[in-house]
């Protein structure tokens, strides 16, 4: 038997940068360095350019706007992009598989599903 570890404990850190993003969609094409590009996105109506109000006589802005500056149609918000190098997507697609499994059990048995390691 070799002195190689058996195991590795792995620990996660979170980086400064780390946030919790929703995602409606996604867009993915190749780069020109045939790696993978994902970019999360969000449809959106369009918050207002610009509003104007009427000022009342005790020098207050009225709440209703008088006129709305709007763009028309939805904002498609892209919110994160991430590269990935092709075999990345294939593990993704393989984890992201089991998760739906277990999720879809635990919805049939009525239980919350829980990470792995934290049972």
């Amino acid at each position: 038997m070799s002195d190689e570890p058996q195991n590795v404990r792995i620990y996660y850190e979170r980086s400064t940068d780390f946030r919790t993003i929703y995602a409606a969609g996604a867009y993915v094409a190749v780069t020109p360095q045939l790696n993978i590009q994902l970019s999360t996105f969000n449809d959106l109506v369009p918050t207002p350019d610009a509003t104007l109000h009427k000022v009342n006589a005790t020098g207050g802005i009225e709440t209703t706007p008088v006129e709305t500056v709007v763009k028309q149609g939805l904002m498609r918000e892209t919110q994160v992009c991430i590269i990935m190098t092709p075999d990345t997507p294939e593990k993704l697609i393989g984890v992201l598989q089991e998760t739906l499994k277990r999720l879809n059990e635990s919805k049939i048995k009525g239980e919350i599903p829980v990470a792995e390691g934290q049972k």
